[in-house]
């Protein structure tokens, strides 16, 4: 409670001038701070600064704090380990950044040389040359009329984060039992948790295979009680009733790593190509110094999120929320008749999720049954592009959906649609995200503080249809008359709105605009989401969310970027309440920050998250998301520090003839 209440005392700022001007009146002094006090002081009464001796001083906290004041301090302690603590924190910590490093370097050269004599010695490897990640201990009894050993536990879960439990087979021709850790799904982690599969409930031993058979362990020790043991007994003898057994976990373990996806040890050990990389992450970037300059690597420019919580998902007016389920109906419509309809569910929800108006296009192309025409999205964003042939399997060996399933719609889909469409036309331009985006701009929205035009901002979506609507309900604004506004998108459709109007131009001419400081408020798909420079802007809006987690990361590298000149930006993601993107958010919620840490970026993997959500698949995105969490990026893990580099043999390291030639060598 009192380190919740206080600082530490070097912590404290101390007195401002006029209280030193009051120290210094009462005491005759002249002192602006403590260290300069205590001198004075000393001086007056010794002839001297004031000597602290501790001849016994353990870690050294009270030289340490008397040198803070600014005395003379001296320690010393007779016990070896507290002398060498107070030694290693005056030089080694005390030493500066050089020392420090060096520190460091000797060691993970300590540890390399131990680890490689402990692989050389076998140690903690089995005869397969496993290395042990963890070992199970647990003592074991064989009871009378049971032919195999039970490990003793009350509760059998690993890890509860990981989802790990421990179970016992039986090995043929053995009486000893082998353990297996598996991964199972939450529900079976509550079952766990409530004693399944206990070995040891109340006082007496259960029967792994037969819970109803039960022995008492009070009875198992025996009327006289259990052999005492003697000083030369280290473990139990071969005739004890309770034997000890020690596993390693290491088959197991690495199994549990298969299941994540994850091929054990050959990222960090067998990767060809793994010494041919150079890896620096911002994050790490950020917060070292180059001890060539002082200065940090990177400049850090920090995100700040807006729309994160869940009061910020933006709810529907309730004939476009309508619409939503109406598109969810359809889509449950079509999967009745067609096995592979499930990917045509996703495109349409992913449309609706962007804007109405997206959403609203789109149905109006399946009504006017003419699907195979192009799409209004970008050429180069062919995630929602269906083949004009429509042939083909899909992942699942299900039947790819043809061209004819759209446009021989059913009555009952052909209805669906009609419903879905006439409730967003209803809705007409009411839609939340334009209120948002407007909110943000104009400094208006609830959680924002001032103009995000001010410091320029750039809007992305996935959608032409979005970001053109957008522009065109911005321009017809009072508030916007006299401002361009640009539209960067694929296919010769970029231009700016200007008075009102949008007149095409050169996507060239947006760059160069954006870096002069002409151009302020820029919409972009996602073709402007790589090799796109905007470190003149400083905010940016997400109206809708990508499905793909490397777009969200593209995104944001336009102006979070060497050469932004805030150290500050910030970014306002949109999704409607309930829609899959909200779902999606709910679930990620409380994991996306730790994976992110982990892999430096979202992995891609995590697409895979919004479709099984939006086909209802809610536990299989959670088992996916924390097989995700439970690895690690090999190439995190060797290279987490920045170290001088041969930079004039980087043409031979990343010619393709080298990477040709590494990948060709056995492994």
């Amino acid at each position: 409670e009192r380190i919740a209440l206080c600082n530490r005392p070097e912590n404290v700022a101390g007195p401002d001038a006029k209280a030193w001007g009051e120290i210094n009146a009462h005491l005759g002094t002249t002192a602006a701070n403590l260290p300069e006090l205590v001198a004075q002081l000393g001086q007056r009464s010794f002839g001297h600064r004031p000597r602290v001796g501790d001849s016994f001083c353990g870690g050294g906290s009270i030289p340490f704090e008397a040198a803070r004041i600014g005395c003379d301090a001296f320690g010393s302690d007779l016990n070896p380990v507290a002398g060498l603590l107070t030694w290693a924190s005056l030089n080694l910590l005390g030493g500066g950044p050089e020392v420090r490093q060096e520190v460091t370097r000797v060691q993970a050269a300590a540890l390399m040389a131990a680890d490689e004599q402990v692989t050389a010695w076998g140690i903690e490897h089995n005869g397969r040359g496993e290395r042990a990640d963890a070992y199970l201990y647990c003592v074991e009894v064989k009871p009378e009329g049971c032919d195999y050993y039970i490990p003793l536990a009350g509760i059998w879960l690993v890890a509860e984060k990981t989802r790990a439990v421990c179970r016992w087979p039986r090995v043929p021709g053995s009486d000893r039992l082998r353990p297996e850790v598996v991964v199972v799904d939450e529900a079976e982690v509550k079952r766990y948790k409530d004693k399944k599969g206990a070995t040891v409930v109340d006082g007496r031993v259960v029967d792994p295979f037969d819970p109803a058979r039960t022995w008492s362990i009070e009875a198992l020790r025996g009327p006289d009680g259990l052999r005492r043991w003697t000083n030369d007994d280290l473990v139990p003898r071969p005739g004890d009733v309770f034997q000890e057994r020690l596993d390693k976990l290491s088959p197991a373990i690495k199994r549990v790593k298969l299941q994540n996806e994850v091929l054990p040890g050959y990222g960090e050990q067998f990767n060809p190509l793994l010494r041919c990389i150079v890896r620096r992450t911002r994050g790490y970037l950020e917060a070292m110094l180059n001890p060539a300059t002082g200065d940090y690597f990177l400049p850090k420019v920090t995100v700040r999120l807006f729309g994160e919580d869940a009061a910020s998902a933006l709810g529907l007016g309730g004939c476009l929320r309508d619409a939503y389920e109406e598109a969810e109906n359809f889509s449950r419509l079509l999967q009745q008749r067609v096995r592979g309809a499930g990917f045509f569910k996703t495109l349409l929800l992913r449309r609706l999720g962007s804007s109405m108006e997206a959403g609203r296009n789109t149905v109006m192309r399946l009504l006017s049954a003419a699907p195979d025409e192009p799409t209004d999205e970008d050429d180069d964003d062919s995630d929602d592009s269906v083949g004009a042939d429509g042939g083909g399997d899909d992942a699942q060996g299900h039947r790819a959906i043809a061209s004819s399933d759209f446009k021989d719609f059913t009555k009952a889909e052909v209805a669906s649609l009609n419903r879905c469409l006439a409730l967003l036309r209803q809705g007409g331009n009411n839609d939340p995200k334009l209120d948002a985006v407007l909110g943000c701009l104009l400094g208006t929205g609830s959680a924002v503080s001032e103009r995000w035009m001010a410091r320029g901002c750039i809007l992305f979506s996935q959608y032409y249809d979005t970001v053109r609507w957008v522009g065109d309900e911005l321009a017809k604004r009072a508030e916007f008359a006299g401002l361009e506004i640009g539209l960067y998108a694929g296919s010769n459709r970029s231009g700016i709105w200007s008075a009102g109007r949008f007149q095409r131009c050169d996507r060239e001419v947006l760059k160069a605009r954006v870096r002069s400081g002409e151009l302020k408020l820029l919409l972009g798909t996602d073709a402007a989401s790589e090799g796109l420079n905007l470190q003149r802007l400083g905010t940016l809006i997400n109206i809708d969310l990508p499905w793909n987690p490397t777009r969200l990361e593209q995104r944001k590298g336009r102006i979070q970027r060497i050469g932004q000149v805030r150290s500050e930006v910030w970014i306002a993601n949109q999704r409607y309440r309930g829609s899959v993107e909200d779902r999606v958010h709910q679930v990620l919620a409380d994991r996306l920050e730790s994976i992110h840490q982990l892999f430096g970026q979202i992995p891609d993997t995590l697409e895979d998250v919004w479709v099984k959500i939006a086909l209802e698949g809610e536990q299989e995105a959670k088992q996916l998301i924390d097989r995700t969490s439970a690895t690690r990026n090999p190439f995190d893990a060797k290279y987490s520090k920045v170290e001088d580099a041969d930079w004039e043999s980087c043409s031979q390291v990343l010619d393709p003839h080298a990477v040709k030639e590494q990948l060709s060598r056995g492994w």
